[in-house]
Order: C-alpha cells, then sequence, then structure tokens
C-alpha cells in the first residue's frame, strides 16, 4: 500500500508539472489588444496541418483575430486553418483565414482559444473591422 501511494503520488506530481498555469497579469503594451473587438456567436471550425476537424463557435471577433471556445486545447503557436460561418442581420458568409493559437485558457465547460489570424483576404478583414467597430 505504501508503494502504490508513493507512485500514484510521483503520477500526479508528474501531472502537475507538465501543465501550463494560467494566472492573471496585467498585459504588457505590446500585449494589450490593437484592434477593437466585437461579440459574435458564430459557428466555426478549426483544421489542423493533420487535417483533424474540430467544431468550435467564436465568443467574439476583430479584424485580426478571434476568441473560439473549442471543446479540445491546442498548443501555443499551433498554425490552423479557421473556417467562420457568419450569420449577421441578412449577411450570410463563410470567412476562412490562416491562424495561429495565441493564447488559451480552460473554463469549466471548454478550452477558450485566442486565435491570431496570419493570412485572411482584403474582404475577410475589411468585414470584421466594419462588424467589430459597429459599422455595419
Amino acid at each position: 500500500m505504501e508503494n502504490e501511494k508513493h507512485t500514484l503520488t510521483e503520477a500526479v506530481a508528474g501531472i502537475i508539472d507538465n501543465t501550463q498555469e494560467i494566472t492573471h497579469h496585467t498585459p504588457s503594451p505590446d500585449e494589450r489588444r490593437q484592434y477593437r473587438r466585437r461579440a459574435a456567436r458564430w459557428l466555426a471550425k478549426i483544421t489542423t496541418r493533420n487535417k483533424e476537424v474540430v467544431h468550435c463557435r467564436t465568443r467574439d471577433v476583430s479584424e485580426r483575430g478571434a476568441s473560439i471556445s473549442s471543446p479540445y486545447d491546442f498548443n501555443l503557436n499551433a498554425v490552423i486553418v479557421l473556417e467562420i460561418q457568419v450569420s449577421y442581420k441578412e449577411t450570410r458568409k463563410t470567412l476562412r483565414v490562416l491562424g495561429e493559437v495565441r493564447h488559451r485558457a480552460i473554463t469549466k465547460d471548454s478550452f477558450i482559444l485566442g486565435i491570431l489570424f496570419r493570412d485572411a483576404s482584403d474582404g475577410t478583414t475589411a468585414f470584421l473591422q466594419q462588424y467589430a467597430n459597429k459599422l455595419i
């Protein structure tokens, strides 16, 4: 019993040591958002380099990024293809961007991913800029 307890403690310690602690901190000027964000609860899907598809939902968007609620976690700096199904007023369109996971956090029922858009069409950027700034 003593050996089992010691082994369990080592196993738990190993897991804890390999996790990333998420703490609240005041962002530096370089980390602060440069673009206005706006809430948007649109269906989305992430496609990985391995062609795995994860269905998720946007929380908010800006012209250069999005906050995504995902059932799966991703590594920081992971490069993904993000497809967003926009449904706003009479507008129905699909936006497709190349993104990078820049932030991640865990909530009670999902993972929150901060995606930086690395490559988006001019039309996508223009639409998101207008939407985020409440011009449409």
